[in-house]
């Protein structure tokens, strides 16, 4: 299924509805969203590097499937790409709290998800054709996708969705949903 998108977030998307956002989240079948427009570069005739957006479930990984293919038909690169959010810890009174160093522990996180991924990226460079990559980065995924696309408008992204709806969606939120948007 191929659709356009307008990205509409906030009132705009409330009053005016979604109807990539329904597809995305009904449909079990691959999709290609094109965002046009709105400040953005154009978007190219071609794309130089697909980008797999991965979260360490299987259900991330299921996108693979259709990434490395594409990798291979077109002879692009392919990135695996996860993020790592930054922690948020709040604390009430630092005196009375025990020191947790939120840096360590975060760039920690990245450097076994680095090594993850890198592991992921040899296994499709030996079974295929794909050069595989891998990339990890510190932000949230949504605004960690779109600022990384900004910069390379010649990127085509891969991504599942968990298919949440409903409260569950409502809690968990959709990466999906934000980097559609």
């Amino acid at each position: 299924i191929a659709l356009a998108t307008h990205g509409r977030s906030g009132v705009d998307r409330w009053s005016h509805g979604s109807v990539a956002d329904q597809v995305l989240h009904a449909t079990k079948v691959p999709l290609l969203l094109v965002r046009p427009g709105d400040g953005w570069k154009a978007v190219p005739r071609e794309f130089h590097r697909i980008v797999v957006l991965l979260d360490g479930s299987a259900e991330a990984e299921r996108a693979l499937d259709v990434a490395a293919p594409l990798a291979a038909q077109f002879c692009v690169p392919l990135v695996l790409f996860r993020f790592v959010e930054p922690m948020a810890i709040e604390f009430g009174d630092p005196m009375g709290m025990t020191y947790v160093d939120v840096e360590r522990i975060t760039n920690e996180t990245a450097a076994e998800v680095r090594k993850q991924l890198e592991a992921k990226a040899g296994e499709l460079r030996k079974r295929t054709t794909v050069n595989a990559s891998a990339n990890v980065a510190i932000a949230r995924p949504g605004e960690g996708i779109a600022a990384y696309v900004r910069e390379h408008p010649d990127t085509l992204v891969v991504l599942t969705t968990h298919g949440r709806t409903g409260w569950r969606q409502a809690l968990l939120g959709s990466v999906a949903r934000r980097v559609v948007q």
